[in-house]
């Protein structure tokens, strides 16, 4: 247990006794609703699981298509972007070859990752600013705020987004370790030069720097932080020629597109306030005003702090170096972004990705402001006004931030319906412009210069979204998969067919509605037949056709969107329900609106 800190200090008046109480209670209010913070995020990412991959997701897989589904060292280090994502790469052949490559093991992995990092913050908070009771709480509580925080819903909802997440992890574990590695120095009473704190800090910022680019900057941290705490000059050198090996290694052969000069010759203005925004869209609940306001004033004072501790020769707290030090990784993350976003618009800087990193940046500068409020040893009694009022403050700003939940619920969830429908369109080769962003199809593989997505490598993973008999049917002969059942058991229609760039010969989107009465719920999936006895085109119910885009007068849970391959010529087709056991098709009608081509009537 750590020592006491100086809320134990007689209190002078009934008021500081009333305000330790409330002080109390509002720790455990703030560590409850950092708490529910992350089950909040958990059950969004629950209702917005997808299979499907999504955007860059692609690139990956086309990449382990490209070489036939073969792994090998050169391709795990090959560059994508910027970067040299190794460690990330292994999470995604798990998840491809082990995990069935359902985005599952991925998406765990986001969330364990996230809940290890709050753990070392946790340890942090007992070792190195011996905080507990209220001040424990308070931090441990904005720490699972900041991490899980549903500004960063992209990174916990897309499995590609792992890579995201790693390097604020290694930044915190590479320079706590170091701390702990001078700590260790001190309490020995001797110089040690080496130990498995620094092996510890080393391995970290191997691990974030193979992760993403940004993690390279760990190096530079951990050389500045050993020269403030005055290390021994072996290991200054150790960490130097670590990050000289590893940067040697890491630029061989390596090719950036960025113009660094040039951004700073003609943009230097358009990058601060890339900077501010990047930080500043973390209060957009409560005032981006504001949020660019604070973000100034704490990296002001975060590098005149930081100066200070260069030059003074004093004892030093080394809870407020780590935090100044993680501070400075998160700018100079914000700063690299800067640099190859602003070219795509300043509005780059709202990215939800780029929140894990804005969030990292805003817990630090709360956890200074926890260091001033609650300092271990001081003999000036707490001032509960200035604590009774941050901690305010950051519950008006964790409820606010609850109030996102529903919008981003629905947000989530077209997501989802979206991304189905894209398998849709992928399965069935119809090239929908609308889904340009989500899947490729031939427009987006010119803009992304891929060769083709290889549908066959990815059908021979054993257990991915592909390997589904209601996918596999596409192409086959009706009979032979569905047995057909009475039209008793369903109700609905065909209501829509309309050709892409209105031509049949590259494909068509289909709408209807369908009812399973055999189980008393919409129908989730549909089929679609051509004359030739073929399935040529699939569809998703419950919703998936997304009723806005329509104009069928049913409930929306009942509305069905999907595919018919591309033809030399309109032919009827006959649309089937997939009903009770998945192993018998229900026909259903056909609109009115349905142009008489496609009903041969």
């Amino acid at each position: 247990m750590a020592p006491n800190q100086n809320s134990t200090l007689p209190l002078r008046s009934p008021a500081q006794v009333l305000s330790k109480k409330l002080a109390e209670a509002c720790s455990f209010l703030i560590f409850l609703l950092g708490i529910s913070t992350i089950v909040l995020t958990l059950v969004l990412v629950i209702i917005s699981y997808s299979p499907a991959p999504y955007l860059d997701q692609w690139r990956m897989v086309d990449r382990f298509a490209r070489h036939n589904g073969a792994i090998s060292l050169s391709l795990l280090w090959a560059q994508f972007n910027d970067h040299r994502q190794f460690i990330p790469n292994l999470f995604y052949v798990a998840d491809l070859y082990i995990a069935g490559g359902r985005n599952i093991f991925l998406l765990i992995s986001i969330f364990l990752v996230q809940a290890f990092h709050l753990y070392v913050w946790g340890y942090i908070f007992r070792k190195f600013a011996n905080f507990s009771g209220a001040a424990w709480r308070t931090a441990f509580g904005i720490a699972a705020f900041c991490l899980f925080s549903l500004n960063q819903y992209e990174n916990f909802v897309c499995g590609f987004q792992i890579a995201f997440i790693i390097p604020g992890l290694a930044a915190t574990v590479a320079l706590a370790a170091l701390l702990q590695h001078h700590k260790q120095n001190q309490e020995s009473n001797r110089t040690i030069a080496y130990s498995d704190s620094l092996l510890l800090a080393l391995f970290a910022a191997v691990l974030g720097s193979l992760s993403m680019v940004n993690g390279l900057l760990i190096w530079p941290l951990l050389l500045l932080t050993g020269i403030v705490l005055r290390l021994a000059f072996k290991t200054i050198l150790l960490i130097c020629s670590s990050a000289g090996a590893m940067l040697a290694f890491y630029f061989k052969g390596y090719t950036n597109e960025s113009q660094l000069v040039p951004f700073l010759r003609s943009q230097p203005f358009e990058g601060v306030k890339f900077l501010l925004l990047y930080f500043g869209a973390s209060w957009k609940r409560v005032s981006l005003g504001l949020g660019v306001a604070l973000a100034a004033t704490v990296i002001l004072i975060t590098a005149i702090s930081y100066l200070r501790f260069l030059l003074k020769k004093n004892t030093i707290d080394r809870f407020v170096l780590l935090l100044l030090g993680i501070i400075l990784f998160c700018i100079g993350t914000a700063s690299m972004t800067a640099v190859g976003r602003i070219p795509l618009g300043i509005g780059q800087a709202y990215t939800s990705r780029y929140q894990t990193i804005a969030m990292l940046f805003w817990l630090c500068a709360a956890l200074l402001i926890i260091r001033w409020l609650w300092k271990p040893g001081s003999k000036d009694p707490i001032d509960f006004v200035a604590l009774g009022s941050f901690q305010a403050s950051v519950l008006l700003f964790m409820l606010l931030a609850c109030t996102e939940a529903m919008p981003l619920r629905r947000e989530l969830v077209e997501r989802r319906q979206t991304l189905e429908t894209a398998t849709l369109a992928l399965v069935t080769g119809v090239p929908d412009i609308s889904l340009a962003g989500v899947v490729p199809n031939s427009f987006v593989l010119q803009y992304f210069d891929f060769r083709a997505v290889n549908l066959e490598f990815l059908l021979r993973l054993h257990d991915w979204i592909y390997d589904d008999e209601f996918y596999r049917s596409y192409g086959t002969n009706f009979s032979q998969v569905y047995g057909k059942a009475s039209r008793n058991e369903c109700s609905g229609s065909l209501e829509y067919v309309k050709p892409i760039a209105d031509t049949i010969q590259r494909g068509a989107r289909v709408y209807g509605w369908a009812w399973d009465i055999s189980r008393n719920q919409p129908a989730s999936k549909i089929v679609l037949v051509t004359p030739d006895g073929l399935i040529s085109g699939l569809a998703e119910g419950n919703g998936y056709g997304l009723a806005r885009q329509t104009s069928i007068t049913r409930p929306p849970q009942t509305i069905w969107r999907g595919f018919l391959r591309g033809m030399p010529k309109a032919v009827p087709i006959h649309a089937y329900a997939i009903v009770a056991n998945g192993h018998n098709a229900c026909p259903l009608d056909v609109g009115s609106s349905v142009p008489p081509e496609f009903t041969g009537k």
